[in-house]
């Protein structure tokens, strides 16, 4: 239980750095 909302909140902090990133350079990931 603990360990499964753990891993939710990392993906959504990786989503949301990738999706920093992704504004920063958007023509390195326009996919």
């Amino acid at each position: 239980m603990g360990a499964c909302q753990e891993f939710r909140v990392l993906r959504s902090v990786k989503k949301s750095q990738l999706m920093a990133a992704v504004n920063r350079s958007p023509n390195r990931m326009a996919n």
